[in-house]
């Protein structure tokens, strides 16, 4: 009994430790046109909490560059990037890329990293083109319409199908774990819909039940998958 009990203390030590080390990020990083940079939201990698401007925005001419990467592998991410207002972005390098939108006339990125380094570059020009913002903004909707007419016509049967019967939040849900190739978490869906938890844990257990995805403990959330057809 004895040795039992150590046994479960040491397991206990061995799983605390491991949480400790992993590395998380729930932040928004947002660049102002003066060149400063404030980077909020919940994190235990410490550049993030201690910075300059400089150690992640710095100008070049005209030019202006967002660029974070990291040394660190990142255990569960969620990042928001915002721009100043009225920028034209040049060159956008992210980890998977969730949502691209503009509020108020300023630019916010979402996406996220999961076991991987969080390496974020953005090029853009402080000067005032609404032109090209649009041309950039019909660029991603064509690009993101090409991607999503791909995918249907990967598995033609999978999206006749799974549409049947369900509600527009549960489509709305399933959409998301559809475009997701490497899976996504509950809490980047809940971040994406703004569904409250109560709300969309019942939508999500409907759609397991309909068998279309299916759930896996990941960290402190359930990651989602498509559900494969035999």
């Amino acid at each position: 009994m004895k040795r039992l009990f150590l046994f479960l203390v040491l397991f206990l030590i061995i799983i605390s430790s491991q949480a400790i080390a992993a590395t998380y990020a729930d932040i928004e990083i947002k660049a102002n046109s003066d060149g400063s940079l404030s980077i909020d939201g919940l994190t235990n990698y410490e550049p993030f909490i201690s910075f300059d401007d400089g150690d992640f925005l710095i100008r070049d001419g005209k030019y202006w560059v967002l660029n974070i990467t990291t040394d660190e592998v990142f255990t569960d991410a969620i990042y928001k990037v915002t721009l100043p207002e009225d920028v034209v972005v040049n060159y956008l390098r992210v980890p998977n890329l969730l949502t691209i939108d503009n509020k108020d006339g300023r630019m916010t990125i979402l996406g996220t990293a999961h076991n991987q380094k969080m390496n974020i570059i953005i090029q853009y020009t402080a000067e005032e083109k609404g032109s090209s913002w649009w041309i950039f903004l019909v660029l991603i909707a064509i690009g993101s319409a090409l991607l999503t007419w791909g995918y249907m016509m990967k598995s033609p049967s999978q999206k006749s199908f799974t549409y049947k019967g369900l509600t527009p939040r549960q489509k709305q849900i399933f959409e998301l774990v559809a475009k997701s190739t490497k899976g996504i978490t509950q809490a980047e869906i809940e971040t994406i819909t703004k569904l409250p938890k109560s709300s969309l844990s019942r939508n999500i257990d409907t759609l397991v039940k309909k068998e279309l995805i299916h759930k896996e403990q990941s960290g402190m959330s359930n990651k989602l998958f498509l559900k494969e057809k035999s």
